[in-house]
């Protein structure tokens, strides 16, 4: 994701199933639900101290998450 990014749509990774890693930039205030519903492939997701909302389904069906990086 760039590293001015404000804001993230609902449901942009869904399904995606060539995503292996996320790292949401600081800046980031809310994750929508269902982000990565469906990512079936991630491995690792990364977030820092700026989410203040996490509310949603974010990683139903993330069967291969192994590692959730916290920076804060």
């Amino acid at each position: 994701m760039p590293e001015k990014a404000s804001q993230i749509s609902t449901n942009v990774f869904e399904n995606c199933s060539s995503l292996l890693s996320v790292s949401i930039p600081d800046g980031i205030r809310n994750l929508p639900s269902s982000l990565l519903t469906g990512c079936v492939n991630l491995k690792e997701f990364t977030f820092t101290k700026s989410i203040t909302t996490i509310t949603g389904n974010y990683f139903e069906d993330c069967v291969n998450l192994s590692k959730v990086n916290y920076y804060g």
